[in-house]
C-alpha cells in the first residue's frame, strides 16, 4: 500500500514514537538492523493475532464492518504472520509515479522498499509499533471475507484494523498494570478491596475457588452421588464431551437444601460471572433463569512483600439468603508478584 497513506494512519492513531531515527532495533532503527526489527515486528503482529479475542476487538474498533472482517480472517491472519518471509528490495512502484512501501505477494512474502524505509527513519517514523501495524495490514490481505479478497480496496479497513489490534492489545497490557498498581498500593499501606484486584486474578481466584466449595459440598453429601461431579469451573460439562458431567448436569433431583443452595445459588452464579458471586434465593425462586448475578462480600487484607503481596480474602454467604450456610466462611490465601504470577496458597471452608 502507499507510504503516504499508512504513515497518515498510524500518526493519527498516535501510535508513533518520538525517539531517535537511529534507536536500533526495539526503536525507529536504520536499515543495517532490518532484519532484526523484520523479526520482532513479525513475532509481535503473531502474538497480537493470538491473543487479542474478537469480541477484545469489536469493542477497540467499535466499527461492525471491522469485527465481522477479524471474525472471518482472523485464523488466516495469524498463520499469514506466522509464515511471512521478508523480502527487501530497492523500490516499490505503485503507478503514476509513485512507490509503495510494502507489498504483499503469494507464498508469505512481504516486500518491503528500502528507500521508503529511510525516508521514514529519516522522519523518524519507522518505529516497533508502526512496522507491527504494516504486518498487520499486510497478512489481511491474505484472506478472503465472505467470498470478497481484501484487495488494495480494502485498504481502509484494514488501516482501521491494524489500529484497532494495537489498541486492543495495549488493552491487555493495561491488565497486568493494574496488578502492579495493587502491589505498589499494599506496599504503601493502603487499604484495598477485592475489586482492587486485576479481573484476571479475580477469575482464576473464583475458578479455583468454586472447585474448592465444589469438593466440600460433594464430601458433605456424596451418598447422594452415584459419582463424582467434574470440578466445578466446569460447571456444565455434560456426557456429550465428558464420562464425568458437571455440576449443571449431575446434581440429583432428590439432593438435599444445603447442596441444591450451594449448586443454584453460588457455584452457577460463580461460573457465569467468573467472579465471586452468588444468586439472590428470593429472586432465583420468583425469576428462575433469569437471575442477575450479585458480588458476594468479600474482606481482603494483604501485606507487602519483595515486590509481591500476600493476601487473605475472606467471603461471607450470608447475602446469598441461604441458612444452613450462614456460618460456613470461605478463605482464600494467595500471593502475587509485579510479573503477575498469581499463586494460590491455600484455600479452606471455616465450620
Amino acid at each position: 500500500m502507499s507510504r503516504n497513506r499508512f504513515v497518515s494512519l498510524i500518526l493519527a492513531a498516535g501510535l508513533l514514537s518520538s525517539g531517535s531515527g537511529h534507536a536500533g532495533a526495539g526503536g525507529a532503527g536504520n536499515t543495517g538492523d532490518n532484519s532484526i526489527q523484520f523479526a520482532f515486528a513479525k513475532s509481535t503482529a503473531a502474538q497480537i493475532l493470538q491473543s487479542v479475542s474478537v469480541p477484545s476487538l469489536a469493542v477497540a474498533s467499535g466499527r461492525p464492518s471491522v469485527a465481522k472482517f477479524y471474525e472471518n480472517c482472523r485464523d488466516q491472519m495469524y498463520l499469514g504472520a506466522l509464515r511471512t518471509r521478508f523480502e527487501l528490495v530497492d523500490s516499490i512502484p505503485d503507478g503514476a509515479g509513485y512507490h509503495a512501501l510494502a507489498q504483499r505477494l503469494p507464498g508469505g512474502i512481504l516486500r518491503i522498499s528500502r528507500v521508503e524505509m529511510e525516508k521514514l527513519a529519516e522522519m523518524r517514523q519507522l518505529t516497533a509499533p508502526f512496522l507491527t501495524a504494516l504486518v498487520l495490514h499486510e497478512v489481511g490481505h491474505d484472506c478472503a471475507s465472505d467470498g470478497v479478497v481484501a484487495d488494495d480496496r480494502a485498504d481502509a479497513l484494514l488501516n482501521d484494523l491494524s489500529e484497532a489490534l494495537l489498541r486492543a492489545a495495549g488493552n491487555n497490557t493495561l491488565v497486568h498494570l493494574v496488578d502492579v498498581d495493587f502491589i505498589e498500593r499494599v506496599g504503601r499501606g493502603e487499604s484495598v478491596r477485592w475489586i482492587d484486584l486485576s479481573s484476571r486474578v479475580r477469575r482464576e481466584l473464583a475458578r479455583k475457588y468454586a472447585d474448592y466449595v465444589g469438593d466440600w459440598v460433594y464430601l458433605k453429601n456424596r451418598s447422594q452421588f452415584s459419582e463424582r461431579p467434574a470440578p466445578a469451573s466446569q460447571f456444565y460439562t455434560s456426557e456429550a464431551t465428558s464420562l464425568i458431567p458437571g455440576w449443571g448436569t449431575s446434581v440429583p433431583l432428590h439432593a438435599g437444601a444445603q447442596l441444591k443452595g450451594v449448586v443454584d445459588q453460588l457455584l452457577a452464579a460463580t461460573y457465569k460471572s467468573q467472579d465471586l458471586s452468588f444468586y439472590d434465593s428470593s429472586e432465583q425462586s420468583s425469576n428462575p433463569g433469569t437471575a442477575r448475578t450479585k458480588a458476594l462480600p468479600t474482606a481482603l487484607v494483604c501485606r507487602a512483600n519483595d515486590r509481591s503481596a500476600s493476601c487473605r480474602v475472606a467471603v461471607s454467604w450470608a447475602a446469598a439468603g441461604l441458612d444452613s450456610l450462614v456460618s460456613f466462611a470461605p478463605e482464600i490465601h494467595f500471593t502475587i508478584d509485579i510479573f503477575g504470577e498469581l499463586k494460590i496458597e491455600r484455600i479452606r471452608i471455616k465450620e
